[in-house]
């Protein structure tokens, strides 16, 4: 079951989806970001490949319907 949105003035049905990110805040690279949609659960698999060195990676679910339901203020 894929979950709709509340949405009162998008022109059709909305269901919400999710961005999974995978980048590098300090050197400001991107390595993948994926587009899904979850259910009761998911199960995604990303492929990158990173260049030699240490990496201080960091993983991000960003919702494109609800404002702040990504929130990383835990920062």
């Amino acid at each position: 079951m894929k979950q709709s949105v509340v949405a009162p003035f998008y022109p059709s049905k909305k269901l919400a989806n999710w961005w999974i990110v995978l980048g590098d805040r300090e050197s400001r690279q991107l390595y993948v970001i994926k587009k899904v949609t979850v259910t009761k659960s998911l199960t995604a698999k990303l492929e990158f490949t990173l260049p030699k060195g240490t990496h201080k990676l960091r993983l991000y679910v960003v919702c494109n319907s609800y404002i702040g339901a990504d929130d990383d203020s835990n920062d």
